[in-house]
């Protein structure tokens, strides 16, 4: 069962990746929603990034024997990287495509670095990560109630969920990443066990309340009901601004299913197989998808003024072959990004060298670098630098 602990992770990954990959077909597409590939897709929406960053805190516990410089040098450096470099080609190609369709003007400098610093870009789950190991990194000497202000610390910024986008993220995400550290014992415990039927009543029981917690709350929202929070400080609140809360309540359900159906998955050889390599490579995939995707359907379709999806008896404008095609650009854009991984002189963009350390010569350091294995520079940090060797005695010291 132990190999088993190894996979489910990666089948986790996976499967995110494809939800992200599909979701973004079907925004792009239109009528794309309405298709019974959307339509399935939904269902993992609690799952796609819930699960992602679950899988990441679970990893992520050896960030508690770092001194601050050690937690830049082995991790956020990897993420900051490929953020910094990936983000302005995306938000340039994206813009470009904006400007061919009257819908805006060349980007200033200023428009640059808000959309990186406020993480308004498909690149955001970088600086997510980025931000949430330094949070993690920070409760490690907090007592358990301190780690949960921290974990809890984005809703005092709720109001700026809008214009900050990164604020919302870290709602509904810092606590299931800082969970997956510090209840990385009993998580793994559950994936081996998940068989066992207390584990599968466990999965039902928490989905279902989600369910009834969705349901209900979109039965509110449809209502049109005013919001009445008898506690003061939410009262100023809006539905969005509760919607996030929401959201964090029914993924924090949801994740006992998502790992029970990753484990299930880990024992079907055929389809583990191919999600396991997928969530092996979701940075490339993650960075170059949404480029393959503007740059093979986007520009194209404002370019010609292409009724994708509209003219109907046209069989070439057809949404279901344009979402067809837009996968297909998806899958040129990830592989053509894994690919540039694989060029020296340019793989640094997507997996930077390690940094030396301190006081260490450059031989000494290129001796210690050179052990690392290429997957420790994965930017997000599932299997960083010794994540196979991660022990929980930085977790199981807190109390």
């Amino acid at each position: 069962m132990a190999a088993q602990r190894l996979i489910w992770p990666d089948v986790a990954k996976g499967l995110s990746i494809i939800g992200v990959v599909v979701l973004h077909v079907s925004l792009l597409i239109p009528g794309a929603r309405d298709t019974l590939l959307s339509q399935a897709n939904t269902f993992l929406d609690p799952l796609r990034m819930p699960l992602f960053f679950l899988v990441s805190g679970l990893f992520s516990a050896k960030v508690f024997n770092f001194s601050f410089t050690e937690l830049f040098r082995r991790r956020l450096w990897f993420f900051l990287v490929p953020y910094l470099i990936g983000v302005p080609i995306e938000v340039s190609l994206n813009n470009q495509m904006l400007q061919m369709a009257g819908m805006a003007g060349p980007m200033t400098g200023e428009e640059y670095f808000t959309l990186i610093a406020t993480g308004r870009n498909m690149a955001w789950f970088l600086y997510a990560l980025i931000l949430f190991n330094v949070a993690l990194w920070a409760t490690k000497k907090l007592p358990w109630w301190g780690t949960v202000a921290v974990a809890l610390s984005p809703i005092a910024a709720i109001p700026l969920h809008h214009e900050v986008p990164i604020v919302a993220k870290a709602i509904m995400y810092l606590p299931i990443f800082i969970a997956g550290a510090y209840l990385r014992r009993y998580i793994m415990r559950f994936a081996d066990e998940a068989g066992k039927p207390k584990n599968i009543l466990i999965a039902l029981g928490t989905f279902l309340t989600a369910v009834a917690l969705m349901v209900s709350w979109n039965n509110f929202v449809a209502s049109g009901a005013p919001l009445e929070i008898p506690v003061p400080r939410l009262a100023p609140f809006s539905l969005a601004e509760v919607q996030l809360l929401i959201n964090l309540a029914q993924y924090t359900l949801m994740l006992p299913s998502g790992v029970m159906l990753a484990v299930a998955l880990s024992h079907v050889r055929f389809i583990a197989r191919p999600l396991q390599k997928l969530g092996q490579n979701t940075l490339p995939i993650y960075l170059g998808h949404p480029i393959g995707m503007t740059l093979l359907i986007s520009m194209p379709r404002e370019a010609y003024d292409l009724p994708i999806g509209i003219d109907e008896a046209n069989p070439w404008m057809s949404k279901y072959l344009w979402i067809a095609l837009a996968l297909l650009a998806a899958c040129i854009g990830a592989v053509g990004m894994w690919l540039l991984g694989k060029i020296p002189g340019v793989r640094w963009s997507l997996y930077p060298p390690m940094l030396p350390e301190l006081g260490v010569t450059k031989k000494v350091s290129k001796k210690v670098s050179d052990k690392v294995d290429d997957k420790a520079h994965d930017a997000e940090a599932i299997r960083s630098v010794g994540a196979a060797g991660v022990s929980t005695s930085g977790v199981s010291k807190r109390k």
